[in-house]
């Protein structure tokens, strides 16, 4: 069985599901009957967030009544279980699917949406029934009452999108903004891993750039602190010093047969690969890429402090490169890089 009570948008505004939004108050899965899960669907590309809220002493929902409820206000959308409050969310996106740039914040949730309730019977989520279910009594979700209250006072701005608003000077090349975000104190940039490589027809999305702070076309060092475990299909995480898709030199960790650092040159459209072994997976890795001239050297290290040069350097003459992170993967996993630390010349620089 499979219990719910949500909202979808009285008007598509946004376009078809989910740019135009979907708010789930409550859903129970039969084989879960202690669990109930709050969650809102949006953007477009795809994307879904929630939490689940779990019975203590394993009761189960089906033993009494309980009050499911949220309170919804412009930016934030909170979801309670009897008066407990168990998720507040405050970052999701909309986009058109004729437009390049999402819809402001914060669509699709400040659209009117109705409300329904039904009680579904199998499905993809809680699978079909099968020799285990119990058709001996009737199936049905019991409902007291439904309540719906509308603030009658001013509400707030609902602001900027939480973590979406980069520093001066950052850009992105190919922004996916459903794959990023910057959060923490001090910053960490995340970022998620996408299908694409430079020597492929699909390239690399959310590469993060900016020019060399201040403005240098001379020698200088650029280096980031990295959460990455790379262990399947391709995952790369790293620095970029980038003049175009066809001429960069990047250093990352990355996962082909072992793991690896991965010191790469793209020149004319072509790519030179140096691998060396990652002796300190899975742990944080710090990475630095040394421009001298044309000439550019990378280097690891475990703290930060003690580099460790690696034996292969790149002379390439790359036209003010801009200086900056990427991730991407080839096959269907994905997984999410952090990135601290960034600084120019040893000068920090925030996200």
């Amino acid at each position: 069985m499979w219990p719910a009570i949500w909202m979808m948008p009285s008007n598509k505004d946004f376009g078809g599901w989910p740019a135009s939004g979907e708010l789930d108050i409550m859903e129970s899965l039969g084989h879960e009957p202690g669990k109930v899960y709050g969650t809102i669907h949006y953007g477009n590309p795809y994307a879904h967030t929630g939490e689940n809220y779990t019975l203590p002493n394993n009761q189960k929902f089906s033993d009494d009544f309980h009050t499911f409820s949220i309170e919804w206000a412009p930016g934030q959308i909170q979801w309670f279980i009897d008066g407990i409050l168990y998720s507040t969310k405050n970052d999701w996106f909309s986009k058109s699917s004729n437009s390049t740039d999402d819809n402001p914040y914060p669509a699709p949730f400040n659209r009117d949406f109705y409300l329904q309730l039904n009680l579904a019977v199998g499905g993809n989520w809680p699978g079909n029934p099968d020799s285990t279910t119990d058709w001996s009594v009737p199936k049905q979700m019991a409902v007291d009452y439904v309540r719906v209250y509308r603030y009658n006072g001013q509400y707030a701005d609902p602001g900027p999108r939480p973590g979406k608003n980069l520093g001066s000077g950052w850009s992105w090349v190919r922004e996916e903004g459903s794959a990023w975000s910057v959060e923490g104190n001090p910053k960490a940039m995340k970022i998620t891993t996408q299908e694409g490589g430079f020597t492929r027809p699909t390239k690399p999305n959310n590469i993060l750039l900016r020019n060399p702070a201040p403005s240098e076309t001379g020698d200088f060092t650029v280096s980031t602190k990295i959460k990455f475990n790379a262990t399947v299909n391709f995952e790369y995480a790293g620095l970029i010093m980038y003049q175009d898709d066809n001429n960069y030199v990047s250093l990352g960790r990355c996962f082909s047969a072992n793991n690896q650092i991965r010191f790469t040159e793209g020149r004319n459209g072509g790519a030179t690969d140096k691998n060396y072994a990652d002796p300190i997976t899975p742990q944080d890795i710090y990475l630095k890429i040394e421009k001298k001239g044309s000439k550019y050297n990378g280097y690891y290290s475990i703290d930060g402090k003690t580099w460790i040069l690696l034996t292969d350097s790149f002379n390439i003459s790359l036209n003010n490169p801009k200086i900056g992170i990427f991730t991407r993967k080839l096959g269907p996993a994905s997984k999410t890089a952090e990135f601290t630390e960034f600084k120019w010349n040893d000068i920090q620089i925030s996200f």
